[in-house]
C-alpha cells in the first residue's frame, strides 16, 4: 500500500484496523520532509481493512482495503 498527499504538510498518522476496528499497526510520519508514505501489507491475512489517515490538524480520511 502506498500513500502519496501532496496537499497536507506535517505530521501525520497512518492506522491499519481490522474489520472489528482492532489496531494493527500505527505509523506517523512528517509529510513535509516526504510526501510518500509505503505499509507493507505482506504479513496481515487476507480480508478486509480499514486505513485511516488523520492530519495534526484533525482532519482524517478513511479507505478499505481488501487484501487477496
Amino acid at each position: 500500500v502506498s500513500f502519496a498527499e501532496s496537499n497536507v504538510k506535517g505530521n501525520i498518522t497512518v492506522e491499519l484496523l481490522d474489520a472489528n476496528g482492532l489496531l494493527i499497526r500505527r505509523v506517523n510520519f512528517n509529510s513535509a520532509a516526504s510526501n510518500f508514505l509505503e505499509m507493507s501489507l505482506a504479513e496481515i491475512p487476507v480480508g478486509m481493512y480499514l486505513m485511516r489517515c488523520t492530519a495534526a490538524n484533525g482532519d482524517s480520511q478513511t479507505q478499505r482495503i481488501v487484501k487477496k
